[in-house]
Protein backbone atom coordinates (compact mmCIF):
# COMPACT_ATOMS: atom_id res chain seq x y z
CA UNK A 1 0.00 0.00 0.00
CA UNK A 2 0.74 3.27 -0.47
CA UNK A 3 0.86 6.53 0.80
CA UNK A 4 -2.47 7.79 -0.76
CA UNK A 5 -4.37 4.98 -0.11
CA UNK A 6 -7.25 7.44 1.78
CA UNK A 7 -6.77 5.08 5.26
CA UNK A 8 -3.44 6.00 5.44
CA UNK A 9 -3.95 9.42 4.97
CA UNK A 10 -6.20 9.85 8.17
CA UNK A 11 -3.23 8.26 10.30
CA UNK A 12 -0.33 10.34 8.79
CA UNK A 13 0.01 13.84 8.29
CA UNK A 14 3.07 14.77 6.15
CA UNK A 15 4.22 17.68 7.50
CA UNK A 16 3.86 16.59 11.25
CA UNK A 17 5.85 13.69 10.42
CA UNK A 18 8.48 15.47 8.03
CA UNK A 19 8.41 18.29 11.26
CA UNK A 20 9.69 15.19 13.30
CA UNK A 21 12.23 13.60 10.87
CA UNK A 22 13.76 17.12 10.92
CA UNK A 23 13.87 17.30 14.51
CA UNK A 24 15.37 13.75 14.80
CA UNK A 25 17.95 14.89 12.28
CA UNK A 26 19.25 17.57 13.95
CA UNK A 27 19.49 15.91 17.24
CA UNK A 28 21.66 13.22 14.50
CA UNK A 29 23.75 16.26 13.98
CA UNK A 30 24.19 17.53 17.42
CA UNK A 31 25.21 14.32 18.61
CA UNK A 32 27.74 14.10 15.59
CA UNK A 33 28.85 17.29 17.07
CA UNK A 34 27.70 19.36 14.73
CA UNK A 35 25.76 22.65 15.84
CA UNK A 36 22.38 23.41 14.26
CA UNK A 37 21.58 26.78 14.14
CA UNK A 38 18.30 27.88 12.96
CA UNK A 39 20.04 31.25 12.07
CA UNK A 40 22.80 29.46 9.94
CA UNK A 41 23.39 30.31 6.26
CA UNK A 42 23.45 26.93 5.43
CA UNK A 43 19.77 25.69 4.90
CA UNK A 44 18.85 22.56 3.76
CA UNK A 45 15.30 21.40 2.83
CA UNK A 46 14.20 17.81 3.21
CA UNK A 47 10.76 16.54 1.40
CA UNK A 48 9.01 13.63 1.82
CA UNK A 49 8.96 11.69 -1.51
CA UNK A 50 6.81 8.60 -0.68
CA UNK A 51 6.07 6.60 2.64
CA UNK A 52 4.87 2.60 2.19
CA UNK A 53 4.37 -0.32 3.95
CA UNK A 54 4.72 -4.02 3.61
CA UNK A 55 2.91 -6.84 5.77
CA UNK A 56 4.21 -9.96 3.50
CA UNK A 57 6.70 -12.10 5.09
CA UNK A 58 7.50 -9.62 7.70
CA UNK A 59 5.77 -6.01 8.13
CA UNK A 60 8.06 -3.28 6.91
CA UNK A 61 8.00 0.40 6.26
CA UNK A 62 9.74 2.29 3.57
CA UNK A 63 10.64 5.75 3.69
CA UNK A 64 12.21 7.91 1.26
CA UNK A 65 12.83 11.26 0.75
CA UNK A 66 14.47 14.35 -1.01
CA UNK A 67 16.90 16.62 0.48
CA UNK A 68 17.90 20.10 -1.41
CA UNK A 69 20.79 22.39 -0.68
CA UNK A 70 19.23 25.44 -2.55
CA UNK A 71 22.87 27.16 -2.68
CA UNK A 72 24.31 24.76 -4.02
CA UNK A 73 21.15 23.91 -6.41
CA UNK A 74 22.21 20.30 -5.08
CA UNK A 75 19.30 17.55 -4.63
CA UNK A 76 19.63 13.85 -3.40
CA UNK A 77 17.01 11.17 -2.17
CA UNK A 78 17.74 9.01 0.67
CA UNK A 79 15.80 5.78 1.01
CA UNK A 80 15.21 3.03 3.35
CA UNK A 81 13.25 -0.16 4.38
CA UNK A 82 12.48 -1.01 8.25
CA UNK A 83 11.44 -4.12 9.55
CA UNK A 84 9.75 -5.56 12.74
CA UNK A 85 10.61 -9.17 11.71
CA UNK A 86 7.81 -11.08 12.09
CA UNK A 87 6.27 -9.75 15.54
CA UNK A 88 2.40 -7.93 14.44
CA UNK A 89 1.68 -7.31 18.30
CA UNK A 90 4.36 -3.71 17.99
CA UNK A 91 3.04 -0.26 16.77
CA UNK A 92 2.09 -0.11 12.78
CA UNK A 93 4.24 2.45 12.31
CA UNK A 94 7.51 1.13 14.15
CA UNK A 95 9.18 -0.19 10.70
CA UNK A 96 8.88 3.31 9.40
CA UNK A 97 10.43 4.61 12.43
CA UNK A 98 12.91 2.24 11.69
CA UNK A 99 13.28 3.58 8.06
CA UNK A 100 13.80 7.28 9.52
CA UNK A 101 16.36 6.15 11.79
CA UNK A 102 18.41 4.59 8.65
CA UNK A 103 17.48 7.39 6.14
CA UNK A 104 18.89 10.28 8.58
CA UNK A 105 21.78 8.62 9.81
CA UNK A 106 22.81 8.51 5.55
CA UNK A 107 22.04 12.15 5.42
CA UNK A 108 24.17 12.46 8.34
CA UNK A 109 27.25 10.23 7.17
CA UNK A 110 27.04 12.09 3.37
CA UNK A 111 30.00 13.53 2.78
CA UNK A 112 28.48 16.12 0.22
CA UNK A 113 25.88 17.07 3.50
CA UNK A 114 29.21 16.73 5.92
CA UNK A 115 31.44 19.36 3.85
CA UNK A 116 28.87 21.77 3.30
CA UNK A 117 27.44 22.11 6.33
CA UNK A 118 31.16 22.59 7.75
CA UNK A 119 32.21 25.01 5.25
CA UNK A 120 35.34 22.36 3.50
Amino acid sequence: MSFNDPFRKRLIKPKELMDVVSLYLKNGFEKSRIKVDDQSTKVIQLKMVELQWSSTFRLGGFFKTELIIPEKNFSKSYEDWGYTGIDYSGTFFKPHAYAIHSVTRQIIDDPVIQDYILCR
